[in-house]
């Protein structure tokens, strides 16, 4: 059976995915690691959607700690980098 454009598989996801992780330049909203997985921030399991709104490059760790738990988005900011280009 194929997989919807709409779930968190397939070839519409796959181009989300990437997508979602090129705007966010593959770093971790939670830590400012390096991110290789997408997260929804309000997860699927409690309504919401694979909408750009709703999803955030993460890493592994930060990702799966997280689990299907309600976090408000803080963006990581690189210190280091905003020092150099004042």
């Amino acid at each position: 059976m194929p997989v919807s454009q709409h779930s968190s598989r397939g070839a519409g996801w796959k181009a989300t995915r990437l997508r979602i992780l090129e705007r966010d330049a593959y770093t971790c909203w939670m830590c400012g690691g390096e991110a290789d997985q997408v997260d929804h921030r309000l997860a699927k399991s409690k309504g919401g959607a694979d909408t750009d709104d709703n999803l955030s490059a993460a890493c592994a760790r930060c990702n799966n700690s997280k689990s299907d738990a309600v976090m408000v988005r803080t963006p990581y900011w690189d210190t280091e980098y905003l020092a150099n280009i004042v």
